[in-house]
């Protein structure tokens, strides 16, 4: 401990604080010397926290992560932009530009808490001795990958379970996609689903929410409908569907930038 203080005031500290890699805090909030050590002490590390990358062990590795051509390979251009991501989301930046937990709350917020899983899924190896992806990176680009292919929910599942039972024990893959999902909506990337008219005219909002038919043109507002097997449940499928990115987060990330 006395030495990953010593090597972060020394790398990366802004003043006389550092982000604190207590379990809690998860290297999102800007902390004092003994402040970092009674956490520590206390509580311990971040689990899965062996490379000191948020406290200058990237930057200083005597590794020149460079090519030949001083271009920086993608996966660590990937890693670096994660990170920066997990702690843009953090919030709360303060006119000097650090991350202040100005909480007094003992238990974090829903929000904190989401954003804790992410860093220490950023912070896992997709299985043991995996040391090219991290858990959060290689489901970014998985899912970046089935948005792509085109892949149906079903065949994600399937191919999740193929490689679970591929990978060596220890695999921290989640076990389907909407577990996926669940993990990744945290990054503040989720939307609203709003059906629409086939014909652009009207969506099923508000006064029309719960029509069945769009009254201008009458078409109908269902591609299928049909009964489970045991009859207790409908599923229907909209013809048309609006995805809505709320604008309020959106706007609250710019002003904090």
């Amino acid at each position: 401990m006395n030495g990953f203080i010593a090597y972060a005031f020394k790398n990366s500290a802004k003043g006389n604080k550092i982000l604190c890699p207590f379990k809690k805090c998860a290297n999102l909030f800007w902390r004092e010397a003994c402040d970092v050590r009674e956490h520590l002490i206390c509580d311990g590390f971040l689990n899965g926290y062996t490379t000191w990358n948020f406290h200058g062990e990237g930057s200083s590795s005597n590794v020149n992560p460079r090519s030949s051509d001083g271009v920086v390979p993608i996966e660590e251009a990937e890693d670096d932009e994660i990170s920066e991501l997990l702690r843009d989301l953090a919030g709360g930046l303060d006119d000097g530009g650090d991350f202040e937990d100005n909480s007094s709350d003992e238990q974090p917020s829903q929000d904190l808490q989401a954003l804790q899983k992410l860093v220490e899924a950023n912070s896992q190896e997709l299985y043991p001795t995996c040391k090219k992806y991290k858990k959060l990176r290689f489901l970014i680009r998985f899912l970046q990958t089935k948005l792509l292919g085109g892949w149906t929910d079903r065949s994600f599942d399937m191919l999740l379970d193929l490689l679970n039972d591929a990978l060596p024990e220890g695999s921290t893959l989640p076990r389907n996609f909407h577990e996926s999902k669940k993990l990744i909506k945290s990054i503040g990337l989720g939307y609203i689903s709003i059906h629409a008219c086939e014909n652009d005219c009207i969506l099923y909002w508000k006064e029309h929410k719960d029509s069945n038919s769009c009254p201008k043109c009458e078409v109908s507002r269902w591609k299928s409908v049909r009964k489970s097997l045991d009859g207790k449940h409908v599923y229907k499928v909209p013809k048309k569907v609006l995805r809505y990115f709320p604008i309020k987060r959106c706007l609250q990330r710019l002003f904090l930038s």
